[in-house]
């Protein structure tokens, strides 16, 4: 599936030891708060969590495992309708995807996650549209160009 190298760092093999050491330890950390936001039943702490796990997995190169841990936490930001966090998962869940190979794949989900981003956040606005309200508080501010931004 992947390297190697990134698994040893875990389980403390190799000349990189220490960091494998840190990493287990922040594994250990990692299901410790997951078991402790459920037993709260805090969702977004849930979904907070498996996000940071599946970055964790991603990182060892264990792709699989952080795609599953990415798609629990999509599933509950969408429950807990948190749209951004969910626009973040599908990007990094394309990232995977892409790492993988599976580059069809991983372009449906970036093209969701640029399609949900445009629809949640509504229209952009240009610079020439602000700059009426742009000043430092002391001088006023730039004059309005008909199109694209002004020159000063």
């Amino acid at each position: 599936m992947g390297d190697d190298r990134p698994v040893a760092l875990v389980t403390g093999a190799g000349r990189r030891g220490g960091l494998g050491a840190a990493i287990a330890r922040a594994l250990k950390d990692a299901e410790q708060a997951l078991a402790t936001f459920g037993e709260l039943g805090d969702q977004r702490g849930t979904a907070t969590v498996l996000g940071n796990l599946g970055n964790m997995f991603s990182f060892m190169g264990q792709h699989d495992e952080a795609l599953a841990h990415l798609e629990q936490a999509d599933a509950l930001y969408r429950q807990l309708g948190d749209h951004r966090s969910s626009e973040n998962v599908l990007a990094q869940q394309g990232t995977l995807y892409a790492r993988r190979g599976e580059f069809e794949r991983a372009r449906a989900l970036f093209d969701s996650h640029l399609q949900s981003v445009f629809t949640q956040r509504g229209p952009l606005a240009s610079l020439s549209d602000l700059t009426d309200e742009v000043t430092d508080g002391d001088h006023s501010p730039p004059p309005k160009a008909p199109t694209g931004v002004p020159f000063i």
